[in-house]
């Protein structure tokens, strides 16, 4: 009993343990892999977590993760890391070979989440001034996990982005993140998205052709969807929030070009109207004018992310193909393995449906002197 009671044998203080909780991959000129690690460094009289970055080269990615040891002075750990963010040139020519490494290294969880650098470097995103004073490798994932209610960037796990890349219908997309101006400080800000064809780089959407991705591939509500003037002048500008009841595609290959009809079923709640006549008889006329600009809006972003989409190579990161082999499974064996260029052809068909929910919205305006 006195030697059981006498704790673990290998027992270690957390203050005495290096956490890597973000990672920046750099090809150098030289061909050299250059790594900069964030660690997670505990301050044990304050309690707080300090970033402390660790820099090192290696011919490999995971001989640079090594190499890192020399200046941490003890064993690295990854089992928290929480993003990794590479440069465009790995990102263009090798890529395979860093998802081989991570797959195979034990200690990286399959949940951590790639981001593709919009900058020069992976490292000056991963080190940039961060206004809170924290980590940015746990900020940036913060920021991933709130796009659920806001669109911008996709929360892509490492399983789902290798998942994507295995397969020849699907292409797949990672999250993007450049640095912004903010009260004189370059911040790191995550907004958009990085889409691949195959395993190379083919290009970057913006934070609407993002938005529009997430709309059809997730299923994820538009709670913020701004509109242009009204036509008929019912309002100068509005904001509308669009939740999705259904969305169904639905793939066909006719005269040998593929196509695509795209329904989309869904309500809005009004949240931001400038600009509406306080006449009462043009104002009931508000609603069905935002019903049909909200339709009209929906409609010219899908065209416009698929107009864009083929033209990054044909990715297909809705997957419509694997939606078209479920269904003609023996015509897919025919153009399986040409789907891209196929794919860049593809014509686009879409109808919105869209019904307003009754909140939000007064029977009769406001006007001056109430």
């Amino acid at each position: 009993m006195t030697i059981s009671a006498g704790g673990c044998w290998n027992y270690s203080e957390s203050e005495d343990m290096v956490f890597v909780v973000g990672l920046a991959f750099d090809r150098l000129e030289s061909g050299r892999v250059h790594v900069t690690v964030e660690e997670n460094r505990i301050d044990g009289k304050e309690k707080l977590s300090l970033p402390v970055y660790l820099e090192a080269e290696g011919d490999t990615f995971y001989d640079a993760m090594r190499n890192a040891i020399k200046l941490a002075e003890t064993a690295l750990h990854y089992n928290h890391t929480q993003v990794i963010i590479i440069s465009q040139e790995i990102a263009n020519n090798s890529l395979g070979d860093l998802l081989d490494m991570l797959l195979r290294f034990p200690e990286i969880r399959l949940t951590m989440s790639l981001v593709v650098s919009k900058e020069a470097t992976a490292r000056e995103v991963l080190i940039a001034e961060n206004p809170h004073k924290g980590l940015n490798s746990s900020d940036m994932l913060g920021s991933l996990k709130a796009e659920q209610h806001l669109g911008k960037a996709p929360y892509i796990k490492l399983y789902q982005f290798v998942g994507a890349m295995m397969g020849e219908s699907h292409s797949g997309v990672l999250a993007a993140a450049g640095l912004s101006d903010i009260n004189g400080q370059r911040v790191v800000d995550v907004s958009s998205a990085a889409v691949f064809s195959g395993p190379w780089l083919a290009g970057f959407l913006d934070e609407y052709d993002c938005r529009t991705f997430m709309l059809l591939y997730y299923n994820q509500n538009v709670y913020d969807l701004p509109l242009p003037a009204d036509p008929q002048g019912k309002f100068t500008a509005a904001s509308v929030q669009f939740y999705i009841n259904k969305i169904d595609i639905l793939p066909d290959f006719v005269d040998g070009r593929p196509k695509v009809d795209i329904y989309i079923q869904g309500e809005i709640v009004p949240v931001e109207i400038s600009g509406a006549s306080t006449d009462p008889k043009l104002f009931n006329s508000v609603a069905n004018a935002l019903i049909t600009n909200t339709a009209t809006a929906l409609e010219n972003a899908v065209v416009a992310f698929f107009i864009k989409t083929k033209d990054l190579n044909g990715a297909d990161i809705v997957d419509i193909g694997s939606k078209l082999q479920a269904t003609q499974p023996q015509l897919w064996k025919q153009i399986n393995g040409n789907w891209r260029n196929y794919y860049k052809d593809l014509e686009v068909n879409v109808r919105a449906d869209v019904t307003i929910r009754n909140t939000g919205f007064g029977a009769q305006p406001m006007v001056k002197g109430e």
